[in-house]
């Protein structure tokens, strides 16, 4: 989507104002309208990002309302009571259009002009954004009516006429004030936008988008089903920022559906592909910043210094070949291992690089003379560019001069041409050889070392093998010299396209150059008074680039995604990591909350590094999570069914210190997880709790949250009382920790009450209850299997007998058919009409819609035979299923197990079945 190229293009967007609770996203970025200024234009963005919070509340001059030079436009941006916007507004009704009403209405919500309005879920607390303005800004209620009065007609009069700039910009303000009469504005904005839907840029279309879930969370915007259209005609989301899809991805959660999910599905595809490519960037960066790392290591080294990887293409003009790094790898390799070997240990000081193009050995030390001293480098002096480079041009040109010297040309600036001397000749060919002084024979035999040494550093080159093998250069050779002075050659002769080690000899001291090697006086006076080359600079270091996505963003994006149910591969961990390091520095616990609640709606657990992050973040926030985010992220830790014994501790202790701020559905949520995870609270915490479960409290609590508390009481009397095993912290496993007596104590009494009080309320409204509310009921009766006598008889009965009516009807799905069938084995319902229903009503639901981990539960249940009309008929089913479907059916793991337990629990029946068989006829036979 492209921004309009028009005078009033631009727009901008806001930070996220922060989330106060925990599970809903906060607001969207502020559309910032710039079209007064003629500024921001941006045909890719359409807009611009304020660079902080203090820069998107700032005043409207700074944003654009105030600076165009339209004087109308600044005196509404001024404004800073209602009653003073309204009657600017009434008195030049006239002179406005499209652009003067998106002004008004951004600032009476970015100036809270009108009275406070009751915010829906889709409004974050906090989300109005203020500008440090005093309460003064807010005017009286009547003031504040009529001017709300007022922006929805002007809204609904100039929105046909307004550009998506100013559009956008008047949509994010309706959605911001909460203007409940505006919403057929709204949605006549999104028809006009719908029109035109590929002149919006991404942030424009956000905006827009999130008005309508915000002003009406029942409205289902038709620009997704636009949106969805272009995708599938090829639009790319490349265009949108990292914030823009995270809050795409946002919307499509709440907006649901699946037109919602397939413009998601793109969203996620867009994000992984951007995490690719920043994953892919960083280990580049990475291997470049190691091998820096390896060379500067290498060069502080005594001795050799090897270098691994360089960079070579500066050197290519010079040689006129291509290198090799992996043939130059090799043999340099070779080299440093027999180096090392024949030196046994010693201190390498020197290596001198020789070549023989001849049968007898005739060491040439490469790069020749300098100053009438042998040339001697390490040997990562020719593996590095730098000197390469240097050293390669060098002998390039000193062998073009002996090339004329031996040849008898005239050499340039020569007597002969009536030029300059033999040294300044020297000079200008780059050579600092006296070429001009050696005879022909001479220059001839330096001429054939040249080339044998030439020969040698071709032969380290790609093309350079096939030269050196053809001119005869059948060996090489290396001089070390050690730190003791001794003198060291290595000989290595060539066997096709390798290097044999032949022999190690020792030399004498090399005490001067070669015969006829001389250099006159003045050029080495001349050379030595010249200061020597400064050291190249480092090159500068490559910066890691930033982040993709915020912990906000991430937030975002995770709870779309979580919405939906939709898990997405190579998205939820590269995009967590890519935030870890930002978890460790302050981040608001908002994000980290709505991350952790959005794995627990997927159930996926992170790495191990990233989940510890993420509660040593709640952990240092811990006192300023309110209850409510704290049992979020006790609930989401037990949907991911990862045992944290430190989680268990950060909520016991933020229960113990904020008891009073709890409200019954929080210390429900809190006593759920607890028993989720298989854990416990201390008797100090628990009691104090249980206590504030009154009657009257549990009469306000719906009928889910009554369930989960008498699932969760019996969970905790059966961890207490040692009737299930415990996960320790200490270790990896479980023991049993408690204790018979403990039912006698004080925490005890008053679980027993809290259990009894919770069942007899869920009794009295068992006819009320739907089939899944029942079904519930009913496991959370059978968690106190172990302790029956504990749990009402009345209640118990009440809610047997509504199970029976409903299934009598079939109105039970398959998973609350299973959920039931559990339930009734646990407690031990013999009532033949129940289970008459609960297998007639299994039967034929089993192969479609049952999952197998169902079927295994209830026929491990049922497998002592106590109820055989039921055991058969999910026997049948499930036996028939099997036929239908091959073993890949079973794709995962649990799925196997699972099959393996039901065929477990159908052997044991059998043995059942058939031990009572044999009993019957050995009675038959006494």
């Amino acid at each position: 989507m492209y921004a309009p190229r028009g005078p009033r293009a631009a727009a901008g967007r806001r930070r996220l104002a922060a989330s106060g609770t925990a599970g809903i996203a906060p607001a969207p970025q502020r559309v910032v309208c710039a079209a007064a200024t003629e500024q921001g234009r941006d045909s890719r963005a359409g807009g611009h990002r304020a660079g902080s919070a203090e820069g998107a509340n700032a005043t409207s001059s700074s944003n654009g309302w105030g600076g165009g030079g339209n004087p109308l436009l600044q005196r509404i941006a001024a404004s800073s009571t209602a009653s003073q916007l309204h009657n600017l507004l009434l008195r030049h009704s006239g002179e406005l259009s499209g652009l003067e009403v998106a002004a008004a209405l951004e600032t009476a919500a970015k100036r809270s002009l009108l009275s406070p309005a009751e915010h829906t879920d889709a409004v974050a607390p906090g989300g109005r954004p203020h500008d440090g303005s005093s309460s003064s800004g807010t005017s009286s209620g009547a003031a504040s009516s009529a001017l709300a009065s007022l922006l929805v007609q002007l809204a609904s009069l100039h929105a046909p006429r307004m550009d998506p700039a100013a559009l956008s910009a008047a949509a994010w303000s309706l959605g911001m004030l909460q203007l409940a009469p505006a919403r057929p504005v709204l949605r006549t904005m999104h028809a006009l936008a719908q029109a035109g839907l590929v002149q919006y840029s991404p942030a424009q279309l956000c905006a827009l988008l999130w008005a309508g879930s915000a002003l009406d969370p029942t409205f289902h915007s038709p620009l997704f089903l636009d949106l969805a259209g272009l995708l599938q005609r090829g639009m790319s989301l490349s265009l949108f920022a990292p914030h823009d899809l995270a809050m795409l991805a946002w919307l499509c959660g709440r907006e649901r559906g699946r037109v919602a999910k397939d413009v998601l599905i793109r969203v996620a595809d867009e994000c992984r592909s951007r995490l690719e490519a920043r994953r892919l960037q960083l280990e580049r960066l990475e291997q470049r910043q190691t091998a820096a790392e390896a060379a500067a290591a290498a060069i502080k080294m005594p001795g050799i210094n090897w270098v691994h990887d360089t960079h070579l293409d500066e050197a290519l003009p010079a040689l006129g070949v291509r290198m090799r790094v992996a043939a130059w790898k090799r043999m340099v390799s070779t080299i440093k291992d027999d180096l090392l070997e024949a030196t046994a240990g010693g201190v390498l000081a020197e290596v001198e690089l020789c070549m023989c193009s001849r049968a007898e050995l005739n060491p040439v030390v490469l790069a020749t003379m300098d100053q009438g001293e042998p040339l001697v480098k390490p040997l990562n002096a020719y593996a590095n560019y730098r000197y390469s480079h240097k050293l390669a041009f060098r002998l390039l040109s000193r062998m073009h001069g002996l090339q004329q010297a031996a040849e008898g040309a005239p050499l340039r600036g020569s007597g002969s041409s009536g030029g300059s001397s033999a040294d300044d000749a020297g000079n200008k060919d780059g050579s600092s050889w006296p070429v001009a002084a050696l005879s022909q024979a001479e220059a001839g035999a330096v001429l054939q070392e040249c080339d044998a040494a030439g020969m040698f550093w071709e032969a380290l080159v790609y093309r350079g093998r096939r030269v050196a093998m053809a001119s005869g250069a059948r060996s090489f050779s290396a001089v070390a010299t050690l730190a003791s002075g001794r003198r060291l050659q290595l000989t290595w002769r060539r066997l096709e396209n390798q290097l044999l080690p032949v022999e190690v000899a020792e030399l004498p001291p090399l005490t001067g150059p070669p015969r006829g090697w001389a250099q006159h006086a003045k050029q080495q006076q001349q050379e030595e008074e010249l200061p020597p080359p400064p050291p190249p600079p480092p090159p500068p270091p490559e910066r890691v680039p930033p982040p993709l996505f915020n912990p906000k963003q991430a937030a975002m994006l995770l709870t779309g995604l979580a919405q939906l149910q939709l898990r997405v591969g190579g998205v939820v961990e590269p995009l967590l990591q890519q935030c870890q390091p930002a978890l460790a520095r302050q981040v608001q616990v908002n994000d980290v909350v709505g991350i952790l609640v959005a794995l627990g709606e997927l159930q996926m657990e992170p790495a191990a590094e990233l989940w510890t992050a993420l509660i040593d973040r709640v952990a240092a926030s811990r006192d300023s999570l309110s209850p409510r985010q704290m049992a979020a992220v006790m609930w989401a830790v037990a949907k991911t069914a990862r045992w944290l014994p430190r989680v268990m501790s950060i909520g016991a202790r933020h229960l113990a210190a904020h008891l009073e701020d709890y409200r019954t559905v929080d210390i429900v949520g809190m006593l759920w997880a607890c028993a989720q995870l298989g854990g416990t609270l201390p008797d100090g915490t628990l009691v104090p709790a249980v206590q504030r479960l009154t009657p009257q409290e549990l009469q306000r609590c719906s009928a889910s949250a009554l369930c989960n508390l008498v699932w969760a009481l019996g969970k905790l009397v059966a961890v207490r009382t040692g009737a299930e095993r415990v996960r320790s912290a200490s270790a990896p496993g479980r023991k049993a920790v408690g204790a018979a007596g403990w039912l006698m104590s004080a925490a005890g009494m008053e679980v027993q009450a809290a259990s009894l009080a919770a069942t007899s309320e869920l009794a009295q409204r068992a006819r009320q209850l739907n089939a899944h509310e029942l079904s519930s009921a009913a496991v959370a009766l059978a968690a106190h299997s172990a302790h029956p006598t504990l749990l009402p008889a009345h209640a118990v009965a009440a809610i047997q007998g509504a199970c029976s009516a409903v299934a009598a009807s079939d109105v039970f799905d398959a998973a609350d058919l299973a959920n039931l069938t559990i339930a009734a084995a646990r407690l031990h319902w013999d009532d033949p009409p129940l289970l008459r229903s609960l297998a007639d009503g299994l039967a034929p639901r089993v192969g479609v819609l049952l999952q197998p981990g169902e079927v295994a539960r209830a026929l491990a249940c049922l497998a002592p035979g106590r109820y055989g009309l039921l055991f058969a008929s999910l026997l049948n089913a499930h036996v028939a299923r099997l036929k239908q479907r091959d073993l890949m059916y079973y794709s995962t793991v649990a799925e196997l197990e699972e099959r393996s337990s039901a065929l477990v629990a159908f052997a044991v029946a059998c043995l059942m079945r058939l031990f009572e068989t044999c009993l019957t006829l050995l009675r038959l036979a006494t």
